[in-house]
C-alpha cells in the first residue's frame, strides 16, 4: 500500500508540475511576491524583482511571461509588445524595463546552454519616418557563468541580431538572470511620429539531462502499470 501511494504521488506530482508550466502571468504579478514562481519541466524561476528606472518605463502589468518546453529546452516567452512612439519632442529618454530572477533546477540537473531571440525576427524597430532613428536593444546577463547575451537592431541602416547564445561552463544547476530591454526613438523634427517595436522575447536554457525528473516519471509510469497488472491478476 505504501509503494502505491508513493508512486501516486510521483505521477500527481508530475501532473501539477505539467499543469503548473503552462501558467501564463504577468511580471507585475510575479514581482508582487519573492515566492511567486513559474515552472517548466526541471526548471524552476522564481523571486522577479523590477528595478525602477525613473523615466519611460514600460509597465510591468502588461508584460505577460510564460513557461514553455520544447525537447531538452526550457524557457520563458516575455510575450509583450514593447513599443516606443514618438511624435516631439525628440530629446526624450528612452523607454526601459529592467528585471531578474532567479532559475533553479531539480536535483541532478544542470544548464549548459542560453539562448535569447525575438520572437519576429526583424521587429527590432517599427515605422518610421524619413531622417529619423529607432533602436531596440536587449542584454541578458547570467550570474555567476559571466555570461551575456543580446539583440538588437538599429534603422538606421546598423548591424541587426534577433538571437543570441552562449555555453554555461561550468554548468549550473542555479543562477541568476537580469534582462534590461530600452527602446530609443530620435526625430528629426518635432511634429513627425516615428516607433520602436520589440514584439516579444523568448529566453531558453538547455538542460541536456532531465536526470531525476525523467527517472522519475518512468519510476511512477512503470510502477503504475506493474500496479494495474497486480490488480488484474487478483480480479481473475
Amino acid at each position: 500500500m505504501k509503494l502505491r501511494f508513493t508512486l501516486v504521488a510521483a505521477v500527481c506530482s508530475l501532473c501539477l508540475l505539467a499543469a503548473n508550466s503552462s501558467r501564463a502571468v504577468t511580471l507585475a504579478s510575479l514581482a508582487s511576491n519573492p515566492s511567486n514562481s513559474l515552472v517548466s519541466g526541471p526548471l524552476t524561476f522564481d523571486n522577479f524583482v523590477v528595478f525602477a528606472s525613473g523615466i519611460g518605463t514600460f509597465d510591468p502589468a502588461n508584460v505577460i511571461i510564460n513557461p514553455f518546453s520544447i525537447g531538452t529546452q526550457y524557457g520563458l516567452t516575455i510575450g509583450s509588445s514593447f513599443q516606443t512612439i514618438r511624435s516631439g519632442p525628440y530629446n526624450q529618454p528612452p523607454r526601459i524595463l529592467n528585471f531578474s530572477y532567479d532559475v533553479t533546477a531539480a536535483n541532478g540537473v544542470y544548464v549548459n546552454h542560453a539562448y535569447m531571440s525575438a520572437v519576429a525576427t526583424g521587429a527590432l524597430f517599427g515605422n518610421i519616418s524619413p531622417g529619423d532613428i529607432a533602436s531596440s536593444n536587449v542584454t541578458k546577463n547570467i550570474t555567476p557563468a559571466g555570461v551575456t547575451l543580446s539583440v538588437f537592431g538599429d534603422s538606421s541602416g546598423g548591424p541587426v541580431q534577433s538571437h543570441d547564445a552562449a555555453p554555461i561552463v561550468p554548468n549550473l544547476s542555479s543562477f541568476n538572470v537580469n534582462e534590461v530591454i530600452s527602446e530609443f526613438v530620435f526625430l528629426s523634427n518635432t511634429g513627425e511620429s516615428s516607433n520602436a517595436h520589440i514584439s516579444g522575447l523568448t529566453n531558453t536554457y538547455d538542460v541536456p539531462e532531465p536526470g531525476n525528473l525523467a527517472m522519475l516519471f518512468g519510476l511512477g509510469v512503470s510502477g503504475t502499470l506493474f500496479g494495474l497488472k497486480l490488480r488484474r491478476r487478483s480480479l481473475v
